[in-house]
């Protein structure tokens, strides 16, 4: 499974980010997350701090297990070319 976002630039390149999410991923992201000690968001007296510092844990946990990877796609400025057209050319 991926979770994905898609950008256009100006050059009319398609730009994909995405992520590699899979249960061996989700696994370790849990498992990392059961080794943080909580107990000093718990002792932290403002919601916002606490929500910082467990966005803060997470985020890092989760780009250690699911790094954003850039794929660049070019626009087919030939769009009657498909791949079965390349493969017949190719034979």
């Amino acid at each position: 499974m991926y979770s994905s976002f898609e950008k256009t630039c100006a050059c009319c390149h398609r730009h994909v980010q995405r992520r590699c999410v899979n249960s061996t991923v989700i696994q370790k992201i849990v498992d990392d997350l059961f080794r943080v000690n909580w107990f000093e968001m718990y002792a932290m007296n403002d919601c916002q701090l606490q929500a910082n510092f467990f966005y803060e844990r997470f985020m890092e946990i989760y780009d250690k297990h699911a790094p954003v990877q850039d794929i660049k796609f070019k626009n087919n400025d030939k769009p009657w070319i498909t791949q079965h057209f390349i493969d017949i050319v190719a034979d």
